[in-house]
């Protein structure tokens, strides 16, 4: 296939050029190139050919309170290849905290032969005990080199500070990566039965219940922590204003920290939790909805590169009968449909420049020859998460995913 006139999205910026794909990989860049005899020529002039997404922080058919998201490895990850997204990392969840190997296990049988983009893992540790270094050990030994942590959720997953604290002595030593959901745990607990014997089916309490400050004191303390191991943290669905100072502060003394931010956080406000009826419960997420001027700071984020990547943190639920647990005063989180993970491998994806791009995405784009290149239809499902290559783009299950994930308009190609 032979890819012709579109503008090349590349690390340093953008370029008007011809793309070769053989075998499925990238295999020539030039100005001007000249088709094969009967070689699959797509005209993409005016049109801007990115790298494949790589989401790297979703959660795809987790329990979650008394219920299961709704997205499978099969729905959740035709939803990312159909938005340009081929590569996912989940976060694997153990139903015995103290055991790994059988939360690792779970996953891949979720995942394996269930996924049409390729896949990884960050391994959840939900506690921190005797034998959990050697567990860790034989975790990175599979290839897991990221693990998850969290400050709020106690009882459940969440970890106290000398758990969290032993967690970055080890994966210090081992060179493994942390990322760590922020939040105090007991103070928005604290916020949270405070508001329920108000009125605990009123959505905007949720907010309420978690204001700034406690994703910001929760990350303040995990970079204290992470300067005094040594770690690498990944903080992950940064929210506040407040928090992105706290991670620029740390950034310029040298900190070996990496921040995330969302779509929804970028492009969503907490006014939607005023809306009327239950409408509202559509928009309960952790950390919430925050204000326009949150928006803006996690966008100069963006730009400054305090903010190293966009992930989607997908977390889905039906709203009619998951979300209507909230009207009991229970509300799943929702973290669903955007599909803007942060580029860094050199799969083809071709859209429309009318589509605004902003806080320079663009321009932090990566591009790497040799990359593979997706066509995928319906059947083009991997077994093991390795790459494969169908033709049939225009199928009928193509178009209605097309409808359902991105809307028809906003799309013009899917490689």
């Amino acid at each position: 296939m032979l890819i012709k006139r579109g503008f090349l999205v590349q690390e340093d910026g953008l370029r008007q050029a011809d793309l070769r794909i053989t075998d499925g990989k990238i295999s020539q860049i030039a100005p001007e190139l000249t088709p094969f005899p009967e070689e699959e020529v797509v005209d993409a002039s005016g049109k801007y050919l990115f790298p494949g997404g790589v989401d790297v922080h979703t959660h795809f058919d987790m329990p979650a309170a008394n219920c299961n998201t709704v997205d499978d490895f099969a729905s959740a990850s035709y939803a990312a290849i159909t938005g340009g997204t081929t590569t996912v990392i989940d976060i694997a969840e153990c139903v015995q905290p103290d055991c790994l190997a059988e939360g690792l296990e779970t996953w891949h049988k979720k995942a394996d032969g269930n996924s049409y983009c390729d896949y990884g893992f960050h391994m959840t540790l939900a506690c921190w005990k005797d034998g959990m270094e050697e567990q860790v050990r034989q975790m990175m030994a599979q290839g897991i080199s990221s693990f998850k942590a969290y400050t709020a959720c106690k009882g459940v997953m969440g970890v106290d500070d000398t758990q969290l604290y032993q967690m970055m002595e080890c994966l210090q030593r081992m060179g493994a990566v942390l990322c760590v959901h922020c939040e105090n745990g007991e103070v928005l607990d604290y916020l949270q039965q405070k508001y329920k014997k108000t009125d605990a089916a009123n959505v905007a309490f949720h907010s309420l219940s978690r204001p700034n400050l406690v994703e910001k004191e929760a990350i303040s303390r995990v970079l204290d922590f992470a300067a005094m191991t040594g770690v690498t943290v990944y903080l992950v669905h940064v929210s506040t204003n407040e928090a992105v100072q706290v991670i620029a502060d740390a950034k310029r003394r040298g900190q070996n920290v990496f921040a995330e931010t969302c779509p929804h956080y970028l492009l969503l406000d907490d006014s939607l939790y005023h809306l009327p009826d239950f409408e509202a419960a559509k928009y309960v997420m952790s950390p919430p909805l925050r204000k326009p001027q949150d928006q803006q700071a996690l966008w100069e984020g963006l730009v400054n590169q305090v903010i190293d990547t966009v992930s989607t943190d997908h977390y889905s639920f039906t709203f009619h009968e998951q979300k209507a647990l909230g009207k009991r005063g229970l509300y799943p989180d929702s973290k669903r449909h955007s599909r803007c993970g942060a580029p860094r491998r050199a799969d083809a994806d071709l859209w429309h420049p009318a589509r605004t791009v902003a806080g320079g995405a663009v321009q932090k784009a990566c591009h790497q020859s040799g990359a593979d290149f997706w066509n995928v239809s319906a059947e083009g499902r991997s077994g093991t998460g390795q790459r494969c290559r169908h033709s049939d783009g225009g199928s009928a299950a193509s178009a209605h995913h097309h409808r359902r994930y991105l809307g028809a308009e906003n799309r013009l190609y899917s490689f």
